[in-house]
């Protein structure tokens, strides 16, 4: 008994404890069935269920008590009443000789008593001997009893843990693990309002081109699974290379990389690969813009005593969003700034070439932007590369005010390539 009430006091996690209880409980009533009812939702449901013939415990955790094989009135009655009770002939005990279940099997020796906590019914231990009858001795009813206290204190400890675990998990999926990490916070518990760390990280920002437009023709409801399906797709990206989304913004993603600029930029290629798998599935392809920018943050929680949310607070956010506003603009699928193509361990491992030197909304000065040349789908980034020499001359030449050489090196990219809209784009602006 000491050994079986040690074994149960120790158990946390609530399918090891029902697997442990009844298998102990079968023991030391000498039953051959056992279950475990409980009440979920106002409705008894089985959360396990053991056989001594076949030697294993299914644990269910929620399985309807009439899908079950065993006397629902018997079980009923103890739920009601709250009291244990004992039958030494089950089939002849008239307030039961009714139910389908003894009918059908005629189970002679029946127990079946309430697992109680502070007078309320945490559960209902049913066990039945089909050798014997009155095989649930006073002794044995007397070892249950003692088990079914300390059962009880189990439970309501294992139930209280799934639900505190299933909290976590659930704030989890509003509040990035990465940001308590960085905060020094075990638990959404311990955050409070204004808990802020400043970190250099690379931040990117991620559109749908054109979704408003997509939008309209999808009916509300498909609006909402075309977007979760398209954000299934990437987050997988970003988790892998060491990111996190910090918010969603509609359409838009807004992501971290606490680690080497390498890895979010990775992450953007791993994405543009991704979108290409994705649009297999839908009727009409999207194309995206990514803009990546590196720089110092402040990254913490801002709000009020009823209502906080995690933020991040930078000049290198601001950057990032207008670099992805600028993909629109020079036709390109990713674009990176300086600080983030600076900060590169391995810059000759991206396909990148410099793109321009622009003004940014907010800025008064220029950043210098660089093209990674990918997400195209139709084999047109490696002419981009291979021509990236020309377009580098075709850029220092119109900065240099010889524009009319500048247009030339951009009119023969276009010739070669003429899906490289960043090269059209400054052919365009020769001209005009």
């Amino acid at each position: 008994m000491l050994k079986a009430s040690q074994l149960l006091s120790g158990a946390i996690e609530l399918s090891a404890l029902l697997d442990d209880l009844i298998r102990i409980a079968m023991e030391n009533a000498g039953a051959q069935r056992g279950f475990l009812v409980v009440e979920q939702n106002k409705r008894l449901m089985i959360a396990a269920e053991g056989d001594a013939a076949q030697q294993q415990v299914q644990v269910y955790l929620a399985k309807p008590l009439e899908e079950g094989q065993l006397p629902e009135s018997i079980v009923q009655y103890v739920a009601r009443t709250q009291k244990p009770l004992t039958l030494t002939d089950a089939g002849r005990d008239e307030r039961f000789a009714t139910d389908t279940y003894i009918t059908q099997f005629q189970p002679k020796s029946v127990l079946c008593r309430p697992i109680l906590h502070q007078n309320k019914l945490i559960g209902i231990l049913y066990l039945e001997n089909n050798l014997a009858y009155g095989a649930f001795t006073s002794e044995r009813q007397e070892a249950l009893a003692l088990l079914s206290g300390q059962a009880a204190i189990s439970l309501q400890n294992a139930y209280l843990y799934e639900q505190l675990t299933a909290l976590n998990q659930s704030y989890a999926r509003f509040v990035p693990k990465q940001l308590l990490n960085l905060l020094g916070k075990e638990s959404i518990l311990e955050v409070s309002t204004g808990d802020h760390v400043q970190r250099e990280m690379t931040v990117m920002f991620a559109d749908i081109r054109q979704f408003t437009a997509l939008s309209e023709r999808l009916s509300p409801s498909d609006n909402f699974r075309f977007i979760n399906d398209y954000l299934s797709a990437m987050e997988p990206c970003i988790l892998r290379r060491g990111g996190f989304i910090d918010k969603y913004i509609g359409d838009a993603i807004m992501a971290l990389f606490p680690g080497s600029a390498d890895d979010a930029l990775q992450a953007a290629l791993d994405m543009l690969e991704a979108l290409e798998t994705f649009n297999q599935t839908q009727a009409e392809p999207v194309r995206i813009g990514i803009g990546l920018n590196t720089g110092s943050l402040i990254l913490g929680t801002v709000g009020s005593a009823q209502r906080m949310d995690g933020t991040v607070i930078s000049d290198a956010v601001n950057v990032a969003a207008r670099v992805e506003n600028l993909t629109k603009r020079y036709g390109a699928n990713l674009l990176i700034t300086a600080n983030t193509y600076l900060k590169l361990e391995q810059p000759g491992k991206f396909p990148i070439r410099v793109l321009d030197q622009a003004y940014v909304e907010g800025k008064t000065e220029k950043v210098t932007l660089y093209e990674v040349c990918a997400g195209s789908g139709d084999g047109t980034d490696a002419l981009k590369i291979q021509n990236a020499p020309a377009f580098d001359e075709g850029v220092m030449l119109f900065h240099s005010g010889e524009i009319a050489e500048a247009a030339q090196r951009f009119a023969g990219i276009v010739d070669l390539n003429p899906a490289d809209k960043p090269a059209a784009f400054w052919l365009k602006r020769c001209t005009r």
